[in-house]
């Protein structure tokens, strides 16, 4: 096989979301072509504490579903680490 092509592999990522993600979440024709994502900030202890709170808001709300994507640094991977 040659060099994988980024068009290609991000292609097969919206499908897999598409597909697989939303499915599970009985979300399939959820604005096919809008992706989001939940950040989590770094920042230590403070950092973790205040993305715990907002996870249990998030969870309290029913809202994580709305998330097809995570990225979180320092102290925001505690929190992330615990999802």
């Amino acid at each position: 096989k040659g060099p994988l092509c980024f068009a290609s592999i991000r292609c097969k990522e919206r499908r897999a979301i598409q597909d697989r993600w939303r499915g599970l979440q009985g979300l399939e024709g959820r604005h096919a072509s809008v992706f989001t994502g939940l950040a989590m900030s770094g920042g230590g202890m403070r950092s973790a504490c205040t993305n715990l709170g907002l996870m249990e808001e998030l969870d309290r709300k029913e809202r994580f579903s709305w998330f097809d994507y995570l990225s979180s640094v320092s102290g925001g991977s505690y929190a992330a680490a615990h999802l």
